[in-house]
């Protein structure tokens, strides 16, 4: 059964992610999370409206799904970063996959656009269940973790949920929107500003500047 966290699950949540952090290199922390710290990161996450999911069975929690901000600054608010652990005693039954559908509807239901998945390598298994969920691989970013005395390179997968070019205050996606014509082919009738120098421009670059991004 899936549903949401309650604080009374950050035990449970710990049992089944702090030997990931002992044992693994798939999360770069390094210290074991504590119950209380836990209940922290659920109340954080919950209290910003987004989904902290668990598979409860048998009145056991055995695995996870959240989603959190990707970046602080307010432009990238409609993108999200997700995770998802699994005790590894029920690892192989579909439990992961059926998490991470649920958070992304979930996601997708509140008009959420972006979400990333953050994989550290090596991790083929996480790798094909983004692949079959519809995510896309969008770049490597070569050593940027060192954990055991090892350098870790970490991957990155995204997918958009909501396609319609529609956004706040009806603007469209730049991508939705008609070329522009060539500065040289416009022909004046009254004098304009230079398209260069306005804030259509600076909105433009924005969006096309690469996203600093960290696991």
């Amino acid at each position: 059964m899936i549903r949401e966290a309650t604080p009374q699950d950050a035990i449970a949540i710990c049992r089944i992610y702090n030997p990931y952090i002992l044992q693994t290199t798939i999360t770069f922390e390094e210290s074991p999370v504590i119950p209380q710290d836990m209940e922290g990161r659920i109340r954080d996450i919950q209290e910003r409206g987004l989904p902290w999911l668990v598979w409860e069975e048998g009145g056991e929690v055995l695995g996870y799904a959240y989603a959190r901000p990707w970046q602080t600054r307010s432009a990238y608010r409609h993108t999200l970063e997700s995770s998802i652990y699994i005790d590894r005693a029920a690892q192989g039954r579909g439990i992961g996959r059926s998490l991470y559908v649920e958070l992304l509807q979930r996601l997708r239901d509140q008009g959420m656009h972006v979400v990333v998945g953050c994989i550290a390598l090596p991790n083929p298994s996480s790798a094909l269940l983004h692949q079959k969920l519809g995510f896309q691989k969008v770049g490597l970013f070569p050593e940027v973790g060192l954990k055991f005395n090892q350098w870790i390179d970490v991957e990155y997968w995204q997918i958009v949920l909501n396609t319609s070019a529609r956004v706040e205050g009806g603007a469209q996606h730049p991508a939705s929107q008609p070329h522009p014509t060539p500065h040289h082919q416009l022909t004046y009738t009254q004098p304009i500003h230079d398209p260069i120098s306005g804030d259509r421009s600076a909105q433009s670059l924005a969006t096309e500047q690469p996203s600093p991004v960290g696991i």
